[in-house]
């Protein structure tokens, strides 16, 4: 999963935040990601006990898996980036369970 994603954008492990791209369209681009207490263990220390990911991995997760999947519609070629982002708000806490046994 994570190699076919390598293909399409240069991120690499530990910073690389989407596991795999669902759906693309001109519209809408929708992927996934699973965290994992052992694999990727610098999100323990942001807020322990409760499982929360960080805003700005929210951000770069969400950054990454519209950049894939630009790519897979073939829609850029080459090195291109988010340049900014403008009033990013978080409206509820995004409380996750990360999983143990991966």
């Amino acid at each position: 999963m994570d190699n076919y994603i390598e293909t399409l954008i240069p991120h690499r492990y530990p910073f690389l935040f989407v596991g795999e791209i669902l759906s693309v369209s001109v519209d809408e681009i929708v992927g996934t990601k699973t965290f994992s207490k052992t694999k990727d263990e610098m999100l323990g220390g942001s807020f322990p006990g409760f499982g929360y990911i960080p805003g700005m991995i929210l951000i770069e997760s969400m950054a990454q898996c519209g950049g894939a999947g630009i790519k897979k519609l073939g829609l850029a070629n080459g090195f291109f980036g988010l340049v900014s982002m403008d009033k990013v708000r978080f409206l509820k806490e995004s409380l996750t369970r990360l999983k143990s046994n991966t």
